[in-house]
């Protein structure tokens, strides 16, 4: 950096001027050390400061970010539970909703799609291959899944058990009989 002296004339930068109304143990190289160390101290501080401002702005904004997250999660679960109590109370008719009125904004309902085979094959070969693994599964004695019944050999099937309770009570709170309540027994 190169000083300016009156006058217009510039002078090198390890040269300082001096005002003809300093005092004479004036020191410029000292006064300039000692602002230059200000100016460093006064920018640190000013570092801190903004490095403690956004850290605590970025902690409130992150718990604010989270609260609204789990705001946007707990409405999109109330959605979807809406959107099914919906289709299903439109299909708890015997006309399965066909008829019902249509709500503003109501989703589509969506059914089962269904594939069927094709008549005319491109030979034999498929036809014979879908047999054959329906003998197989037939022989292993393999049987579909059924929702609620996957359980360990010889395991009890808790529907069966409630079901099974459940009769007992009843036939109980009928004073023992068993049957359809009626008298037992031919007229």
């Amino acid at each position: 950096m190169r000083g300016v002296a009156s006058y217009g004339l510039t002078l090198p930068s390890r040269l300082q001027s001096l005002h003809l109304t300093a005092d004479t143990d004036h020191d410029p190289a000292a006064t300039a050390r000692a602002e230059r160390k200000a100016r460093i101290a006064k920018n640190a501080g000013q570092q801190a400061a903004n490095a403690s401002r956004a850290q605590a702005g970025s902690s409130s904004q992150a718990a604010a970010s989270a609260e609204a997250q789990a705001k946007r999660e707990a409405k999109a679960a109330r959605k979807n539970d809406l959107e099914r109590s919906l289709l299903v109370s439109k299909t708890a008719t015997a006309s399965l909703g066909k008829f019902d009125k249509k709500i503003e904004g109501e989703p589509k309902v969506k059914g089962v799609k269904r594939k069927f085979e094709a008549n005319i094959g491109e030979g034999w070969g498929d036809e014979k291959k879908k047999a054959m693994d329906v003998l197989k599964r037939v022989e292993s004695g393999e049987r579909k899944k059924v929702k609620g019944t996957e359980r360990e050999e010889g395991a009890i099937s808790k529907r069966k058990a409630v079901r099974h309770l459940d009769r007992e009570n009843r036939a109980a709170s009928r004073g023992g009989r068993g049957g359809r309540g009626g008298r037992g027994g031919k007229r």
